[in-house]
């Protein structure tokens, strides 16, 4: 069996460290900066199945960074998970949302990560990935929303539910 090929970035070098001392047996791994323009060229060199933003006190200004890569890494169906405390997780969930596929909040230990990631990584490819296909009807609903506009979601629910948060409520959800 192939390796899962994990990208790791961040603050916090102590969990980057235990990544390479305990996990470089079941994983192929490697390291980028926080930069933007770093990142992209790891993920176009590396095409890594998982990127990991290990955290440690990072600010909202040190997270649009994530926010302007959330096209990439759905692009390219590169899963996020964040490594920290529970405060920096909890912080970067309600800073980014929707981007964290998992967290391993500390104290975790290197057997529950390296579970955890194979259980869902092994979950994930076994289910055929489908390109989203969104499509928006600009004609307009008369039947129960007066003159809203109908967006017809043919797609997976996790975009779903990111694009329910973008939306305004005078959109009607219609399921295929």
């Amino acid at each position: 069996m192939d390796k899962y090929k994990i990208l790791i970035c961040g603050k916090q070098n102590i969990i980057i460290d235990d990544f390479f001392h305990h996990l470089s047996d079941d994983f192929d791994l490697l390291t980028t900066s926080f930069r933007y323009e770093d990142i992209v060229k790891h993920v176009n060199l590396f095409h890594p199945d998982v990127f990991i933003l290990c955290l440690n006190g990072e600010t909202k200004d040190d997270l649009n960074v994530m926010v302007e890569l959330k096209r990439i890494f759905t692009r390219e169906s590169i899963f996020v998970f964040i490594a920290g405390s529970k405060e920096d997780c909890d912080f970067f969930r309600n800073t980014v949302v929707y981007m964290a596929e998992e967290s391993f909040e500390k104290p975790i230990s290197v057997s529950n990560i390296r579970n955890r990631i194979n259980d869902y990584m092994d979950e994930k490819k076994s289910v055929p990935l489908m390109k989203p296909n969104f499509r928006l009807n600009s004609k307009r609903s008369k039947k129960k929303t007066g003159a809203s506009t109908c967006l017809s979601l043919m797609t997976i629910p996790s975009c779903s539910k990111l694009l329910k948060s973008i939306f305004t409520r005078n959109t009607m959800w219609l399921q295929p």
